[in-house]
């Protein structure tokens, strides 16, 4: 998945948009737009580049899906996503220029012939998506990306490839992807050819080399996370 993550059709149930004053295409410009401005804004510029590639590393794709996960405490938690949250973003975004341009907003019912909600329901209404959003944001978005900010993990072994290559043995490879740098011992190298939860390798370019205690891992670091606040209107 690359850039849109959304389309006009997650926009249903609490989330719908009235369909017969935009169209699906408008709807989906309207995310073309929105959705880099938010992922720049919580995560990075080097964040956004990399999720708009055809092949997403394994670490964003995780944070948009969203993931069960244990902290360090081994309290299970749960990411629902970074696509469920930037549809709570984004319907508020939209909603909030729908009131700029003085355009009825949210219906009571979904029938062509609903009356519109009030401005004051309206902005009521949007403004509890966005502080849901705001929520699921400090609760599950930044947990998340602190917890994972840097990984730690054991050296179960190494292997000489005999050609200034060592394959790392490991329990884990989350959130690992090649190219990216791991350091042992203060020195950092690129890895590849990544075995899921078993191995991976680093080239130090020389031979006759052991490695052994642990390696570190930062797969979030170097991100915005502001602090978004729950005032809205």
């Amino acid at each position: 998945m690359s850039l849109p993550i959304l389309t006009s059709t997650d926009f249903t149930g609490i989330f719908a948009i009235p369909q017969n004053r935009f169209t699906g295409d408008e709807i989906d410009a309207y995310i073309d737009v929105n959705e880099p401005i938010w992922i720049k804004k919580i995560l990075s510029d080097k964040a956004l580049i990399d999720i708009k590639k055809s092949t997403i590393p394994d670490k964003w794709q995780t944070l948009i899906d969203g993931v069960t996960w244990e902290n360090s405490d081994d309290d299970e938690k749960v990411l629902t996503g970074l696509k469920d949250w930037l549809k709570y973003i984004i319907y508020v975004e939209y909603m909030r220029d729908d009131f700029r341009r003085s355009i009825s907003g949210r219906r009571s019912d979904d029938s062509e012939n609903s009356e519109s909600l009030s401005t004051n329901e309206n902005a009521a209404y949007t403004e509890k998506i966005y502080n849901l959003a705001v929520i699921m944001y400090h609760d599950e978005i930044l947990p998340y990306l602190n917890e994972f900010q840097t990984i730690v993990t054991d050296i179960d072994g190494s292997v000489d490839n005999g050609d200034g290559t060592y394959t790392i043995q490991t329990s884990s490879t989350f959130l690992m992807d090649s190219g990216d740098t791991v350091t042992i011992d203060n020195v950092d190298y690129a890895i590849s050819n990544i075995v899921d939860d078993t191995s991976f390798d680093i080239n130090p370019g020389v031979i006759g080399m052991t490695f052994s205690g642990d390696y570190t891992y930062h797969p979030y670091k170097e991100l915005n996370k502001p602090i978004l606040k729950t005032i809205f209107y």
